[in-house]
């Protein structure tokens, strides 16, 4: 959290040049998150909207929510990022904080990305708090060609919603980037002993925030009305993660 955030680079990376996944622990997230985009918007409306219109009213939904961020993947991506996700489900995402980084530990399950500070997972293992929650949906692929990406922010103040756009954009970028997935997300997954954190670094591994623009009037023409109160899901136990030097 906030009290961390003068952590060194230096500090924090010593201890992350390799890792291993294994085991499962006990680990429950229950938050009014959605899997199905017809929970959030009426579908049929969306599915007759023209691809720049869906996008659009999709980023404009957001806007002026200051615990949710917005984005679009196309339908090629969509693919890619599916099949690398559920191959290396695992990656890290390392935050500017102040004048050092926090690293955050992600885990994909399905559609659906945890994401939580690596130190809190260190510390108190699967009763580690989920900080964001990063949703995929896929539904308007074949009408639109775009997927519709939506970051929760579970825990305020913990992660900004501009931190929290750049973390959408660092993980979609990682995991569609052929070049950034075989030789990092594939690595860390597969063959952690080799992972180099600090290469990592210095070969753009990391996320700065941004301002996010002021955001555009809303129109009254917006094909997304509010559902009702969105229904708890209940994800499956987070992996367990053990960072070891390596040899």
């Amino acid at each position: 959290g906030d009290e961390a955030c003068d952590t060194s680079f230096s500090a924090l990376a010593s201890g992350l040049t390799g890792c291993s996944v294994g085991g499962a622990a006990i680990f429950c997230f229950h938050v009014p998150i959605p899997t199905d985009l017809k929970d959030i918007v009426k579908l049929p409306l969306l599915q007759k909207a023209e691809p720049r219109r869906v996008r659009e009213v999709w980023l404009e939904k957001y806007a002026t929510d200051n615990r949710r961020v917005a984005g679009t993947i196309v339908d090629k991506d969509v693919d890619v990022l599916l099949q690398n996700t559920k191959a290396c489900p695992t990656f890290l995402c390392p935050l500017a904080k102040g004048e050092g980084y926090l690293t955050l530990v992600v885990q994909w399950q399905g559609k659906q990305c945890l994401i939580t500070w690596l130190e809190e997972y260190q510390q108190k293992g699967p009763d580690a708090t989920p900080y964001l929650c990063l949703s995929l949906f896929d539904e308007l692929k074949a009408t639109s060609g775009l997927g519709l990406l939506r970051a929760d922010i579970v825990h305020a103040g913990e992660i900004s919603k501009p931190e929290a756009a750049a973390i959408i954009k660092f993980v979609r970028e990682w995991y569609v980037s052929e070049n950034r997935f075989n030789k990092w997300v594939k690595v860390f997954n597969q063959r952690p002993q080799e992972f180099d954190f600090h290469e990592f670094i210095r070969d753009g591994g990391r996320v700065v925030a941004a301002p996010l623009e002021k955001p555009a009037p809303k129109s009254d023409a917006d094909p997304l009305p509010e559902k009702p109160p969105e229904r708890p899901v209940e994800h499956k136990p987070l992996t367990e993660l053990n960072f070891t030097p390596k040899p």
